[in-house]
Order: C-alpha cells, then sequence, then structure tokens
C-alpha cells in the first residue's frame, strides 16, 4: 500500500519508518509548518491547569517558570508524552477528542471558576469548528467563554452559541480572567 503522511516530518517519522518496516511505501507531504510564535512570559502561578491541544504547544512554551505539578490536560496520546517528557507530573489526556478533554476539564476542575476556550489562529478556529460540527457537539459550549486572538478567528466560530466571546491579545490571556 502507498501512504501519504502530511505532517511535519519531526511529527511522523517513526510512523515513516514503522510503515516502512511493514512493507508500505510512504510519501511525505508535510501541510503544515509549525514555527514559534513569540509572546511575553505569563505568570502560570494563579492557574489551576493549563491545556495542551498539540504536542507542538508545548514545543515551543518556555515551561521552566511552570509548577510541573499542575494539572495538565492534554488532548491526545502524543500530547500527553511531550508533556511528560518535559515534566508534567498531574497529565490528563482525552483520547484525542475535544469533547472528551472539556469533560475531563469540567470534571477536574471547579465548575465555579467557568470555562473557557482559547483560540490562537484562524486556523486553529477552522479545525475547532469542523471538530465541533463532526461530533455535532455545537450545544456543549453555551456556558463556555471564548477567547479569539483577533475579530477574524472570533468571527469563525461565531455560529456556535457561546456565554460570551473576547478578543485577546497576545499576553492578555490572564488578565481577560477577570474580566469573566
Amino acid at each position: 500500500m502507498h501512504i501519504l503522511l502530511t505532517r511535519p516530518l519531526e511529527d511522523c517519522s517513526q510512523m515513516i519508518l514503522k510503515f516502512q518496516s511493514l512493507g508500505h511505501q510512504v510519501s511525505h507531504l508535510p501541510l503544515l509548518n509549525i514555527s514559534k510564535i513569540n509572546y511575553s512570559e505569563t505568570n502560570f502561578s494563579n492557574f489551576k491547569g493549563i491545556v495542551f491541544t498539540s504536542a507542538n504547544a508545548i514545543k515551543f512554551l518556555n515551561t521552566n517558570s511552570i509548577d510541573k505539578k499542575l494539572l495538565c490536560f492534554c488532548v491526545g496520546d502524543n500530547t500527553e508524552k511531550k508533556a511528560r517528557a518535559v515534566g508534567f507530573q498531574n497529565v490528563i489526556a482525552a483520547e484525542g477528542n475535544v469533547a472528551n478533554l472539556k469533560e475531563m476539564i469540567l470534571k477536574n476542575l471547579d465548575k465555579k471558576d467557568g470555562d473557557i476556550v482559547y483560540v490562537y489562529s484562524q486556523n486553529s478556529a477552522l479545525s475547532f469548528l469542523k471538530f465541533i460540527k463532526f461530533n455535532q457537539s455545537e450545544n456543549l459550549w453555551m456556558n463556555t467563554n471564548l477567547m479569539c486572538i483577533g475579530e477574524k478567528t472570533s468571527a469563525i466560530l461565531n455560529e456556535i452559541k457561546w456565554k460570551k466571546i473576547f478578543l485577546f491579545n497576545p499576553g492578555e490571556e490572564e488578565f481577560l480572567l477577570y474580566k469573566i
């Protein structure tokens, strides 16, 4: 069988080798270029948890100043492995499913603190919207605050009913928590 993998090479090199060892022909055509975005440092001491929707988010985050005992929620197994590799100790993975991720967060954090989703790009918003529609989970988000990096990003997710939508600039994430 001929298999085409579209992830960046560092994210799929082991899979390429595994498929080749099974006798498959493998082609690699990365569709995304993952790169670091410079951001101002955040004081994580007031946070009860941290959510990672991608192993790449961990790769590019300066984790030196983050308490590794902080609850760490990961969307899938690869993200969980990366979180554990950088030292996080209280890691909870959601089997690659955003709806499961939300449920795990709700079960493990005090509900009176509310629910928040941060979206940092238009591509993330499109992927998140596609995921919500695919899983028919539009009604799960009505009590969730949506935090978007800009108007174009929030416009993509406007068709979902949110508790409230906030726009922010990088570095303002913590400040927005006090507006809710």
